[in-house]
This record gives structure tokens, sequence and C-alpha cells, in this order.
């Protein structure tokens, strides 16, 4: 499931294309989308974007939605503009040594597959 992405800033947003002007953190790939839209990216780390954003020396974050309260984004963004349908996902992984699920209950085995899933190969 892709993870929904978010620009968070200091304006509201109704169109992708509002993003000019702006330099908004946004690493790799995304920079590429960014640059369409009419924005400068910033290839910022995540843990300089708090501070880059409460200094002004972004506007935004492309990020993860999560990362409004994760990376407390909330607190320097008065807006945070959904958009799922631009940019790539990012997938992140659980991944747990074999021996150590088999030690696992049955019934908290069940809750780890539900949760996490299985998907790509298996190691033996």
């Amino acid at each position: 499931m892709p993870i929904p992405q978010c620009a968070a800033d200091h304006q509201a947003r109704s169109q992708a294309g509002g993003s000019e002007g702006l330099t908004i953190r946004a690493p790799g790939v995304i920079g590429d989308v960014i640059k369409a839209l009419g924005g400068t990216p910033a290839p910022t780390p995540a843990p300089e974007t708090y501070d880059a954003m409460s200094k002004g020396v972004i506007q935004g974050a492309f990020m993860a939605t999560e990362s409004a309260k994760n990376w407390r984004f909330a607190e320097v963004a008065k807006y945070i503009t959904n958009t799922w349908m631009v940019g790539p996902s990012y997938p992140f992984y659980t991944i747990i040594n074999k021996n150590t699920y088999k030690k696992f209950s049955p019934e908290v085995r069940s809750i780890f597959d539900q949760l996490c899933g299985s998907t790509g190969s298996v190691m033996p």
C-alpha cells in the first residue's frame, strides 16, 4: 500500500501547481516532481527539516503524512496538502530473524502476519 505524501507549508494549496517560488524538502526522484510543479527541491535531511522550516529556509516538506506528527511539522506548518496522486511511494520493510519469529506464540505470529504481511522472497 502506498504511503500518502504531503507538502506541509505556510500557504493553503488547492492545486498541484501551487509550488511556484517555494523551496520544498524533496530529496531524490521526488525533487524532479517538485521542480516540474514549479518549486525548488531541497535535499534536506529529515532530521534537519523541522529547523529549516521553522527558520524559513524551506517552505515545505514532501514527506509521508505521518511526518506531521512524528517529525512535529504540524508545529511549524499551518497547512498540509494531501498529494497522494503525485510522486513515488516509499516502501518500508519489517525484517525479522526467522528463528526469533518461530519463538513467537501462534497468537503473536498471527498478529504480526496480519500487520506486516509477507511479500517478496523469504530467505531459507
